[in-house]
């Protein structure tokens, strides 16, 4: 969520070998999609089939929650008057960019880290403010969970192998989210480096262990 720039040839190159790990990534997740559907149309193994979709879809739903993040952190962010300039997600190709209430949208098809941009920056802002904000992208994922069980939403393990599962796997990507989101470390990015939620957080809270947010 806490965006640092970032230049130089030796951070561009950490980008780029970013950039092929999760776009290997990617593929292999696709080619397990496509192993599974072959599984359950040709042959005896449909249980494996099923399986194998099921843990593909686990890592795309997984993309779509961090978009919900993101919209928590951009709604907790205009209740206090920031604006917001724009949502970058994935990595690669851009695959859908559009500008919606005065924001730009950047999708790309990889999935990766996404955050939004907003102004003023949380270096800049309070800190009781700059800290709900963070917190709000989990709080939203929560939220997503929450609502899932309260509507009468379950897991078995069993059904995975019997039929694609998405909106129990969406809800357990929303409930896997915050425990990435606050474990602290940064994320590699083209020209920045995002801070995990978490880390941002601990920065605000104990200036005296760090230097304190960069913007």
């Amino acid at each position: 969520m806490n965006v640092m720039r970032n230049s130089g040839k030796s951070a561009e190159n950490a980008w780029r070998r970013t950039e092929r790990i999760y776009t290997l990534a990617f593929l292999f997740y696709l080619l397990l999609a496509v192993t599974g559907v072959v599984l359950v149309l040709v042959s005896e193994a449909k249980g494996l089939g099923w399986g194998l979709i099921n843990t593909s879809a686990f890592y795309y739903l997984t993309y779509c929650a961090m978009i919900v993040h993101e919209i928590g952190h951009a709604a907790m962010a205009r209740l206090f008057g920031a604006r917001i300039l724009g949502l970058k997600s994935g990595c690669g190709r851009v695959s859908l960019r559009f500008r919606l209430v005065g924001s730009d949208f950047d999708l790309r098809l990889v999935p990766y880290s996404a955050h939004i941009v907003i102004k003023p920056e949380l270096a800049a802002m309070k800190k009781l403010p700059a800290v709900l904000i963070l917190v709000s992208g989990s709080l939203a994922n929560i939220l997503v969970f929450l609502v899932y069980i309260f509507l009468g939403g379950r897991f078995s393990l069993m059904e995975l192998y019997e039929q694609l599962q998405p909106l129990p796997l969406f809800a357990a990507g929303n409930a896997l989210l915050p425990i990435i989101s606050f474990w602290p470390h940064r994320i590699v990015t083209s020209g920045s480096v995002i801070e995990s939620d978490g880390l941002a957080c601990k920065r605000l809270l104990f200036p005296d262990s760090s230097r304190g947010p960069s913007a």
